[in-house]
């Protein structure tokens, strides 16, 4: 549903607030939170799940790693009932009531988003420091294992077989080709280099171009939500999009590119391979980027 539709539907009465919101609607707003506390529960089994077991690392057992991290947790749950290793964290309390209290008021607060909006990822793993302290006080004086010089050194050897160096592993900007070559930059220069003076709209998948540019040109920023109106069948009709948003300029950088190719079918290889079917002509910024620019021909 477009963000206008929803705004349209005036569901919690004109609130402002989370708190406002609450008070127009509680059945709603609690369903909300409700929603959002199950989410959480799934997202921090998972994420505590590949943190205890990198993937990098037990990817080789398949499934299993799924039971092993079961049994984990069983493990766990025996040492705190059976062993009542959870008298470890009474005598942290009391030892440091200080500290702890400190420690849950900024516990806490970090639930208002998590519950009030949506758990999203960063939102738990910040919370990780939290976990593992509380984990390791529960533990305590129940893994004398792990204080084997052997053991540790066993682990940390193949620790450091199987975990992948900073070399191996391609994050998405250092995957980009162009990401340290500031197309941005050469772009807007060669924008006020060649500047015509008239009026443009620059559709692009990244914000800025206002900040930088002069006042003759304009972005539209690639949002969903403008895009969903166009879209029938599964199909977008990029072609009215275009036209109806008046769109004489787009910044095809490698993220757009691959949008494009991933989204539009034929009509992206038209835009990507022969723009000048659409009406729009290739130019090139540097030789030495994939990110160009399509003018709308005249």
């Amino acid at each position: 549903m477009p963000i206008e539709q929803f705004i349209a539907l005036d569901i919690f009465h004109g609130s402002k607030t989370m708190f406002q919101c609450l008070l127009s609607e509680p059945l709603i707003f609690m369903k909300h939170m409700s929603t959002n506390f199950l989410n959480y529960l799934v997202s921090l089994y998972k994420y505590l799940e590949n943190f205890t077991l990198p993937q990098s690392i037990f990817h080789y057992l398949g499934k299993f790693k799924h039971l092993l991290f079961l049994i984990l947790i069983i493990y766990f749950v025996y040492l705190i009932v059976k062993k009542k290793s959870y008298k470890n964290l009474i005598n942290n309390i009391r030892n440091f009531t200080i500290s702890n209290l400190l420690i849950l008021l900024f516990f806490s607060w970090s639930f208002f988003s998590i519950f009030f909006i949506f758990p999203e990822r960063h939102y738990i793993i910040l919370q990780f420091i939290w976990w593992i302290y509380l984990i390791a006080v529960i533990l305590n004086n129940h893994i004398n294992w792990l204080e084997n010089k052997i053991v540790f050194i066993i682990i940390l050897i193949i620790v450091l077989l199987f975990v992948p160096t900073s070399k191996s592993i391609n994050y998405f900007h250092t995957s980009i080709l162009d990401a340290k070559k500031q197309p941005f930059l050469k772009t807007i220069n060669y924008l006020k280099k060649n500047n015509d003076h008239k009026s443009h709209i620059i559709f692009s998948s990244e914000k800025g171009f206002n900040t930088y540019l002069p006042k003759n040109y304009q972005e539209q920023f690639l949002e969903m939500d403008s895009i969903i109106p166009y879209r029938k069948n599964g199909i977008l009709n990029i072609e009215k999009y275009l036209s109806d948003k008046n769109i004489s300029i787009i910044f095809m950088n490698e993220k757009m590119q691959i949008l494009i190719q991933e989204n539009l079918g034929e009509t992206g290889k038209i835009i990507l391979n022969t723009p000048e079917k659409i009406g729009f002509r290739k130019e090139i910024i540097d030789q030495n980027l994939q990110t160009y620019i399509l003018t709308k021909e005249n």
